[in-house]
């Protein structure tokens, strides 16, 4: 499996790629001409990581600054998984992976945010609450071109 690229590293560690989803999450993958999947998962309060599918925990590779990652030979997207991790004190939790999924936006919103048409635009960008492949969450799409950073909070209330 080939290894975090440097840059994709870096930029991720600083909290400035692009788009993290092109690395982070489940990819098609091919390994010495076998193809499969390859997960990688970015959680540095792990000491140890493992991908849940089916029940079935596999443990995951240690790529060091807190990357994860592993490969399912022959297996073909999509499908369904969630992350255990274990920290150095030995406290375990798990978390689904919010990059399994595909965007919500559509071709069609894209095509018309570009055009300059889309009549709908708070329906595409901001924060709301969907469920997708039965997981319940918020998705969050922003246009800011020029930011260099971006950072979106949940805020627990009493």
């Amino acid at each position: 499996m080939s290894a975090l690229e440097e840059g994709a590293r870096h930029a991720l560690l600083e909290g400035r790629h692009g788009e993290p989803h092109q690395v982070l999450g489940a990819h098609a993958h091919d390994v010495a001409g076998r193809s499969g999947v390859v997960i990688r998962v970015f959680q540095p309060e792990a000491a140890d990581a493992y991908v849940v599918r089916d029940g079935i925990a596999t443990a995951m590779r240690e790529e060091g600054d807190g990357f994860f990652s592993v490969f399912f030979a022959g297996l073909k997207l999509p499908f369904r998984y969630s992350y255990r991790f274990i920290a150095h004190d030995g406290h375990a939790w798990e978390r689904g992976d919010p990059y399994r999924h595909e965007s919500t936006v559509g071709e069609m919103d894209l095509y018309l945010f570009n055009e300059g048409t889309h009549r709908r635009l708070w329906s595409m960008l901001g924060a709301h609450l969907r469920t997708v492949e039965g997981d319940e969450g918020a998705t969050f799409t922003l246009w800011a071109p020029n930011a260099e950073r971006v950072s979106v909070v949940e805020e627990h209330t009493p």
